[in-house]
């Protein structure tokens, strides 16, 4: 389903609003729409908050859902390098037509980005469009599948066939030991060596220059502890009903149900296994780290979400999921500190780490995305990544940037780009924040609408 406009989204948070409030069931916090803090009961469920939580990001008011809408529209992405020693395979789905299922037209819109190396010993199939933005060799030992644009600032040797459904940029050599098959337009600004037939009029040799697809700069990274720092003053733990130290030190089985708003939490450790059930909108702003011997599990309502943002590190020696399989666009972790974070699949939901190293030294099956300072797989890693995020910020009842005040990935949204300094209507790709294309006006990931699963 269509977001709905925002005149029509406002309204109808509005009306039940009015209605909830009316039997004194909620409040209203900081003259924003939204902040509710108690449970309705609907038809024997629980339903509360309208809208994402807010946050401030550099002094401007946004939602927790635009902030996911706008960083993590990656399967992987990349600040610095990316080492595998197995193969990567990426698929893309939209949870709003319902799971991922394993054969599942490939549609794409599962991109991989990497702003340094990209180190392989093996082959790579990317559900989306797949960009290298280090000038170092590549080398695929198998085939390489790209359905969408490949971008590759280096040489690159295929020891296997290649393909990409659209677009195709070399800044150096290409030499491949098998067919090369380019869709669309073949740009490069060495040589081309392949069993390859370019299309008339598609084959452009001259220079090439391939951006940084990943937002890491400086001014483009999000500050996390900043958003964990503001919540210790702004946080709903009177109305919730819980100290900030509640989950310092959990032992044995655990379980809290967090109906909306926005937690302060001193740190979550455990050894055992804790369990959030999330039943609305809600954030978590947890003031140091994530520490887990046993399992931290959290189970999303349908319609509800959850961010959690760290300010220091995670470190996990069992189990953490965001969300659910079925819907993990619903469940995101946004960690501040740099200390390696290792995951052990299955890994279910949306990771964003960019001062930490990510490594996997099991075979690792990705529900969601991971957007690292660099990655690391022993074994083959799979990520299937639901492309629903990117309607997270629909929910959001902040205003955007006035015009003037747009300077960077991660503010606009709604498919908006930034353009000479205001929110509004892309006109071309480069308009787009990271691999998303210009789609009538709209950023987007690129989808192969023929392969037969509606947009």
């Amino acid at each position: 389903m269509r977001p709905w406009p925002r005149p029509l989204a406002v309204i109808a948070a509005g009306v039940a609003l009015i209605l909830l409030c009316g039997s004194g069931a909620c409040s209203v916090s900081d003259g924003q729409l939204g902040r509710i803090h108690s449970v309705v009961v609907v038809d024997g469920g629980a339903a509360c908050g309208l809208v994402s939580p807010l946050v401030r990001v550099q002094g401007r008011p946004t939602c927790t859902g635009r902030l996911a809408s706008s960083y993590l529209s990656n399967a992987l992405c990349a600040c610095g390098n990316v080492q595998l020693a197995s193969s990567l395979l990426t698929r893309g789905f939209d949870s709003r037509h319902g799971p991922f299922t394993e054969d599942q037209p490939d549609q794409g819109g599962a991109s991989v980005g990497v702003n340094g190396s990209y180190i392989s010993y093996a082959a790579a199939d990317i559900g989306g469009s797949f960009s290298i933005a280090g000038p170092e060799d590549v080398m695929f030992r198998g085939a390489l599948g790209v359905r969408g644009d490949l971008w590759v600032a280096g040489n690159v040797v295929t020891i296997g066939t290649a393909s990409v459904a659209r677009n195709a940029w070399f800044g150096g050599n290409y030499v491949g030991l098998g067919v090369l098959t380019v869709a669309g337009a073949l740009h490069h600004g060495g040589t081309v060596t392949a069993v390859t037939v370019p299309k008339p009029g598609s084959d452009f040799p001259g220079p090439v220059v391939v951006p940084k697809p990943c937002p890491c700069e400086p001014r483009d990274l999000l500050d996390v502890g900043a958003i964990v720092e503001a919540a210790r003053l702004d946080n709903d733990n009177g109305t919730l009903g819980i100290a900030a130290d509640k989950f310092a030190s959990v032992t044995g089985t655990a379980e809290w149900t967090l109906p909306c708003g926005r937690a302060f939490l001193s740190g979550i450790g455990v050894i055992g296994s804790l369990t959030v059930h999330v039943t609305g909108m809600s954030a978590i702003f947890i003031d140091d780290s994530i520490t887990v011997g046993g399992s931290l599990l959290f189970d999303v309502a349908p319609g509800a979400e959850i961010d959690v943002f760290v300010r220091r590190d995670v470190g996990a020696l069992g189990r953490i999921a965001l969300s659910s399989k079925d819907r993990p666009s619903a469940g995101r972790l946004w960690v501040g500190g740099s200390q390696p974070i290792s995951l052990a699949g299955p890994w279910v939901g949306n990771l964003y780490a960019p001062h930490a190293m990510v490594a996997a030294n099991v075979l690792l099956d990705v529900w969601g995305s991971i957007f690292a300072n660099e990655y690391s797989g022993d074994f083959v890693t799979s990520v299937r990544f639901d492309r629903s995020i990117a309607f997270a910020g629909a929910t959001c009842d902040a205003a955007q940037p006035a015009a003037g005040e747009c300077n960077q990935c991660g503010v606009c949204s709604g498919g908006n780009a930034c353009v000479s300094g205001a929110c509004g209507a892309c006109v071309a790709d480069t308009d787009c924040c990271s691999l998303s294309i210009c789609a009538n006006g709209t950023c987007a990931p690129w989808l192969d609408l023929q392969s037969g699963q509606g947009p």
